[in-house]
């Protein structure tokens, strides 16, 4: 948009506020503004008197109008949030301005904030088109990429355009209930993107963005799709092996009980497969015996390959895990004088653990989970990730979790899986010099705040932690969803830019307030009344909320809802 926050983002995070030059310093060479009002109360708003005598100032007025309060040496833009018409005929009719930003007159600059409160008796005039557009129209040298995204909700429809930075260098949320036309802005910022040497990883969770094509888009889809006409042309199916999760994620797959003792024996279990492999004279067909054995030269190899096991990746062979954990029940000890012996089998423990292996064999051995734990010759969706990352002539990323069940937090831990993979590599300063874009639409379906708070679920952070410390790597964030309380506080409130559509949900909006840290109540007080299409970009990106009609994308997603009228149609 027209403030030129790229160069200034460092000074508004140290000072709290950024300045912008309009390109011209001579506001007379615009339209002359029309006197509206005069300002008679000053608190949270300004509320004035419309000019009488003069229809074609009522005519004029609209509520969302900019206006400019002159004070001074300072003109403050505002915006009628409300108009009233006097009661009888000699009554004046009053308004109401929400002032957002100050413009300093002799240097053309617009700061955010007000700097000075206006006077009693001020003059308020229309901010007239032309200074509307000096101020919102983007001013960039010519090989800069903007993402043109929305127009201003103005009569000329000013674009507004942002730059890579302001949209996505401090993380973005987009956010809107079914219909309000999300799933557009997703699509449009994507589009935009793929004009200039983007590098983003798309989440799709419904598969409605398999309309991207092209040689600089890639489409891999992870589980069975219901039909050809779900999957993207030239779409790869790729696998999770279980090998490229970690113990934890399989902790919160497989959910043992700790009131049962299941925990420790799952834990021990997977160790002493990992060590079977590493020591293959301990097993018998890679199984670990620990009854009534000596477990002397078990422990001598578990300290010499302790590194190895403590890796938390996996690497074990499953199939065997089921008769690993029943083979973990036994008694410490033989007897007291034989304490280097494992004692018989613990008939307790394994009564305990009865569900979790009945649960563990459903699990590994169920179609819809296949791509996990028997993902056969299948490429590795992470493999495919590093190729993507790798490929300079590649630019999106589209990974279709539609063929993933809901079950067993399946997608919860695929999503898991590949921010931990992105964000290992951050750390490793591999995106310092080409920053990384991840965007998971549908958010709240991977990224939960049940499951955050759940102590059975410790490590399912890595969006939460792409989203805290990402920025200082060159790895960003975007959010889009339908249910922001749905997303955890800690990772909705590090968003520096949200893209507001309608949301009618109270809750929503209150957890929409305090993540954006908006004071602003008129703005969040439209949210419910937004056409589809229409939204409030709020945050880093932009000096005050700006309420916008989002462009409609030329790659519209796949998400229209079956009619029932066309089907019940006799």
């Amino acid at each position: 948009m027209r403030v030129n926050m790229d160069e200034n983002l460092d000074e508004k995070e140290n000072h709290g506020h950024t300045s912008t030059k309009a390109r011209s310093n001579d506001f007379s060479k615009m339209e002359a503004p029309i006197k509206i009002g005069t300002v008679y109360e000053v608190g949270q708003k300004v509320l004035f008197y419309i000019e009488p005598g003069n229809e074609s100032t009522t005519s004029i007025l609209e509520v969302g109008n900019y206006v400019l309060v002159k004070h001074l040496e300072l003109a403050i833009l505002g915006q009628i949030s409300k108009l009233a018409l006097g009661r009888s005929a000699n009554a004046v009719s009053t308004g109401e301005v929400e002032l957002l930003a100050t413009i300093n007159l002799e240097t053309c600059s617009l700061v955010p904030g007000v700097s000075q409160l206006p006077s009693l008796g001020s003059t308020i005039y229309t901010a007239t088109e032309s200074l509307v557009q000096e101020l919102f129209e983007p001013t960039s040298r010519p090989d800069d990429p903007l993402i043109y995204l929305a127009n201003l909700n103005t009569e000329s429809g000013i674009k507004i355009c942002l730059s890579p930075d302001m949209l996505f260098q401090r993380h973005c949320a987009i956010l809107g209930s079914t219909g309000s036309g999300k799933s557009n802005t997703v699509s449009r910022a994507l589009e935009e993107c793929l004009k200039f040497k983007s590098k983003i990883i798309l989440i799709d969770a419904t598969g409605e963005y398999r309309g991207f094509k092209g040689k600089s888009v890639r489409h891999v889809h992870v589980g069975k799709l219901l039909s050809e006409s779900d999957k993207a042309k030239n779409s790869v199916e790729v696998s999770v092996p279980y090998y490229h999760l970690t113990e934890s994620d399989l902790m919160t797959i497989f959910r043992p009980s700790s009131s049962q003792g299941q925990t420790p024996k799952l834990r021990a279990a997977m160790k002493s497969l990992k060590l079977s492999i590493l020591s293959p004279s301990l097993a018998l067909d890679g199984n670990i015996i620990k009854a009534d054995k000596d477990r002397r030269f078990y422990d001598s190899e578990y300290a010499r390959h302790s590194k190895t096991i403590d890796n938390p990746l996996a690497i074990f062979d499953i199939s065997k895990l089921c008769q690993q954990i029943e083979n973990e029940c036994v008694r410490p000890t033989r007897s007291p004088t034989e304490p280097f012996f494992w004692g018989a089998i613990n008939s307790v423990e394994l009564a305990n653990c009865t569900t979790l292996v009945v649960k563990i064999s459903d699990i590994i051995s169920s179609p819809e989970l296949s791509c996990i734990f028997n993902p056969g010759n299948l490429p590795s969706l992470l493999d495919q990730v590093d190729e993507f990352l790798a490929d300079p002539q590649q630019k999106l990323f589209r990974i279709s979790l539609e063929g993933l069940p809901f079950m067993y937090n399946a997608r919860e831990i695929v999503c898991n899986a590949i921010g931990r993979q992105i964000l290992n590599l951050a750390r490793a300063n591999k995106f310092k010099k080409c920053p990384i874009t991840v965007v998971v639409d549908e958010a709240h379906h991977f990224v939960k705040e049940n499951l955050e708070n759940d102590a059975s679920a410790p490590n399912i952070d890595s969006m939460a932690l792409i989203a805290k410390e990402g920025r200082k790597y060159g790895l960003s964030i975007c959010l889009a969803t339908q249910r922001p309380r749905d997303i955890p506080e800690s990772i909705l409130s590090q968003m520096g830019t949200f893209l507001i559509h309608r949301l009618s949900n109270e809750s929503d909006r209150r957890v929409v307030e305090s993540a954006s840290g908006s004071s602003d109540s008129g703005t969040l007080r439209i949210l419910p009344t937004l056409r589809p299409g229409k939204c409030v970009i709020l945050g880093v990106a932009v000096p005050f909320p700006l309420l916008v009609q989002v462009v409609r994308p030329e790659i519209e997603p796949m998400s229209e809802t079956p009619s029932f009228s066309d089907f019940w149609r006799n």
